[in-house]
């Protein structure tokens, strides 16, 4: 293999078991003490990983934005209607720039039969929350084209799951996990 024994100045001393301790429990299937107590060692808590946000993110905090526009005038009001696919997304944050006296976004409906899941609806809600609008409600409409019936749109099946389709789109090419994460799931 790729290890060979040296001697000299570019040595190291290391100690190598060349035989483990025999498990003490007869009733135990594990011939060895050594698989017991790596087995032990893998079951811990610590190691359990399971997702804890407060220990992965300690500085974050749920916090939800809903600014305060009473004194505000208030410009043309929009519902902006999106299928989630990356353009929309950056249709609504220039939508989300333009100042309220300009353009007051009401509300946004999402549907999910276009090139992305609904799944990705957590996505409109992380670019809310990072543009201070919390308050924007948002609606979530049907996976199918609108006279088919349920599950009847064969334009999905046209899209590909992996790269270059839904996974793509979905995470926004990876900028998704990028967003800060809203308190709105």
């Amino acid at each position: 293999g790729y290890t060979k024994e040296v001697a000299g100045s570019e040595g190291v001393r290391v100690r190598v078991a060349t035989s483990a301790k025999p498990n003490t429990d007869n009733s135990s299937t594990l011939d060895r003490e050594f698989f017991k107590s790596f087995l032990e060692v893998l079951n811990l808590p610590r190691q359990s990983g399971r997702f804890n946000i407060s220990t992965q993110f300690p500085f974050y905090r749920e916090v939800l934005y809903k600014p305060d526009f009473m004194n505000v005038s208030r410009g043309k009001p929009v519902i902006f209607d999106m299928d989630m696919s990356p353009g929309d997304f950056i249709s609504l944050i220039y939508l989300l720039k333009t100042p309220r006296e300009v353009i007051d976004v009401k509300g946004v409906l999402v549907n999910g039969n276009g090139w992305a899941n609904i799944a990705t609806i957590d996505v409109v809600y992380d670019i809310l929350h990072m543009m201070g609008r919390d308050d924007i409600p948002v609606g979530l409409g049907n996976t199918t084209a609108l006279g088919n019936p349920t599950l009847g749109c064969n334009n999905a099946y046209a899209i590909p799951l992996g790269s270059g389709g839904f996974i793509d789109s979905d995470t926004l090419y990876g900028l998704a996990r990028l967003l800060p994460i809203s308190p709105r799931r």
